[in-house]
């Protein structure tokens, strides 16, 4: 492989720092459409980054020998990441709003949207800088940062032209609203119904490995670091995979996943039967919480000492790291992480787990649904539960949930069952009964961060046939 070029290297690194500019990042993919090399050697610090951001120091050592990045590649771009996570994600998001909104501020200053319903902790930070917290039904928005903060939250957008998104859960979103609408999903979750568009003003919607372009259409969306999940419920998408330059067509009834890790075509696939029992992979399915799995310490140390002894080869031990792996997902659980309800105003401890990353098929609410939950507290605590439902054509229809109050049980920590009915929307705005919805993710909460939940399983129960 030829070396990278240092224009090259400048654009990989600004983008895995949130820096780029809309320019550069056009050139660098214009630059990776033409050249396979460079595609690969791209692939290779996405998927590097994502483990150095998401895995522990064992899986990056892995996942470097596994994907052939150079030494010298390598500590380049963790030496980067060695900053604290906290510092690193707020240096990012101030990097992302000055750069793009410079940009976008050149482009358009024709319009805005408003709020049109609102719900739990959402912050603004608009073109000036200013970070506000206090919004309100009513309040117009043109040019800034939008952050829902907690699993609760969510904020409807309304544009001058009618068309609707919504911002949900931990969520953070760049907006620019003018003669062509213009956005960034950071990471979280976006549901949108957008009116007929101007050919030559068509949406953008850019995610960490996508782009969307949109006409007019409705669709949700969730963004991650490594992988965009795009459900379109009417009309078309066109997707762009962003390493590559790969595009797909996606009609209402289909989904497609765009994932750094992939080498082959993005698949456009129906999105499937409906089911109404789910039992969780906590492993695949968390957006927000800690995993751990000592049976997964234990394996890697071990296969450490079978390599270093000659017993095995390296391809051989990581074929069979993979395997532990897989095993170390049924036998591990997650930890509640702190996460801020705004700032100056203390903390909850959450776990939330994403339904959609498990299957290609909706879960929906059956007429006696109960969850079950296992897990465990250091000490007793308040503990809310809840999750996000959205109609059978795809639309947002609101939160719920309920609280329940746990005790230390030790060892064997609780195993719990709360029934459907105990749940209540949080929004006036959506009281309609929940049977039959989707259900796309599942949380819980507990604002006493000394209890150290953790969570082992989460399971949708019914005893409908």
């Amino acid at each position: 492989m030829r070396p990278l070029t240092s224009q090259e290297r400048e654009w990989i690194e600004s983008y895995l720092n949130g820096s780029i500019s809309p320019e550069a990042f056009e050139d660098l993919q214009d630059r990776m459409i033409e050249n396979p090399v460079l595609r690969k050697a791209v692939r290779r610090y996405l998927s590097l980054d994502y483990h150095l951001q998401e895995g522990g120091s064992a899986l990056e050592e892995a996942t470097s020998a596994q994907r052939g990045v150079g030494d010298s590649q390598a500590a380049t771009f963790k030496a980067h990441r060695s900053w604290p996570r906290t510092v690193w994600a707020a240096a990012a998001s101030i990097a992302v709003l000055v750069v793009g909104l410079s940009f976008f501020l050149r482009e358009s200053k024709a319009s805005s949207a408003t709020i049109s319903a609102i719900h739990g902790p959402v912050q603004w930070t608009n073109s000036e800088g200013q970070t506000l917290d206090r919004l309100q039904p009513g309040t117009s928005l043109d040019h800034g940062l939008l952050e829902s903060l907690l699993p609760e939250s969510w904020i409807e957008l309304t544009f001058q032209d009618a068309s609707k998104l919504t911002l949900s859960g931990h969520s953070t979103l760049m907006v620019s609203v003018g003669k062509r609408k213009r956005l960034h999903l950071r990471k979280g979750s976006l549901s949108a119904e957008i009116t007929a568009q101007p050919e030559n003003r068509t949406m953008v919607l850019h995610t960490p490995t996508a782009e969307l372009r949109v006409l007019g259409t409705r669709f949700d969306v969730v963004a991650q670091s490594d992988v965009t999940k795009l459900i379109v419920n009417e009309g078309r998408v066109h997707l762009k995979r962003l390493f590559d330059g790969s595009t797909a067509e996606i009609s209402g009834g289909q989904q497609v996943v765009a994932d750094i890790h992939d080498t082959q075509k993005p698949k456009v696939v129906p999105r499937g039967n409906a089911r109404q029992v789910w039992q969780s992979d906590l492993a695949k399915e968390v957006t927000h919480g800690n995993w751990s799995t000592d049976f997964g310490k234990h394996a890697i140390g071990k296969l450490k000492k079978m390599v270093a002894s000659g017993e095995i080869n390296t391809d051989e031990g990581l074929a069979k790291y993979q395997e532990m792996l897989k095993m170390a997902a049924k036998k591990g659980h997650l930890k509640a992480d702190a996460k801020s309800t705004s700032p100056g105003k203390g903390a909850k401890a959450v776990v939330v787990i994403s339904l959609s990353k498990g299957t290609e098929s909706p879960i929906t609410v059956p007429a006696d649904a109960r969850f079950r939950i296992r897990g465990n507290l250091e000490t007793s605590a308040v503990v809310e539960f809840g999750f996000t439902t959205y109609t059978t054509d795809g639309r947002f229809a609101g939160k719920l949930s309920t609280e329940r109050t746990l005790h230390n049980l030790g060892e064997e920590g609780f195993d719990i069952e709360i029934a459907l009915d105990t749940f209540l929307p949080r929004h006036p705005k959506f009281g309609a009964p929940v049977t039959g919805m989707e259900i796309r993710d599942w949380w819980c909460a507990t604002r006493d961060q000394q209890a150290h939940m953790v969570i082992t399983h989460v399971e949708l129960l019914t005893t409908s046939p």
